[in-house]
C-alpha cells in the first residue's frame, strides 16, 4: 500500500486536495522525489514526516494512526 494513500482521499488524489507533489513537497521542506517515492511505495516516512505531510493535507496524523491501528485488531 502506498504511504501517502494512506491520508485518505485528500492525499490519495492530489486533485482532490489542490495540491502538487512539488508544493506538497515544499510544504515538508522536501523535493518532490521525496513525494513521489513516498506515493508509490518506494520510500517510508519516518515519524516526523509522517506528521508533516499529515497536516500539509489538512489530514489529522492521531486519527490516522487511530485507524490504522483499529485495522490491526
Amino acid at each position: 500500500m502506498a504511504v501517502i494513500a494512506s491520508f485518505g482521499s485528500k492525499a490519495s488524489n492530489p486533485k482532490r486536495a489542490n495540491i502538487t507533489q512539488v508544493e506538497l513537497g515544499q510544504g515538508v521542506g522536501q523535493p518532490q522525489t521525496f513525494i513521489s517515492k513516498s506515493e508509490f511505495g518506494k520510500r517510508r516516512l519516518d515519524i516526523a514526516a509522517f506528521v508533516a505531510v499529515s497536516r500539509a493535507v489538512d489530514a489529522d496524523p492521531h486519527a490516522i494512526m487511530r485507524k490504522a491501528d483499529a485495522r490491526n485488531e
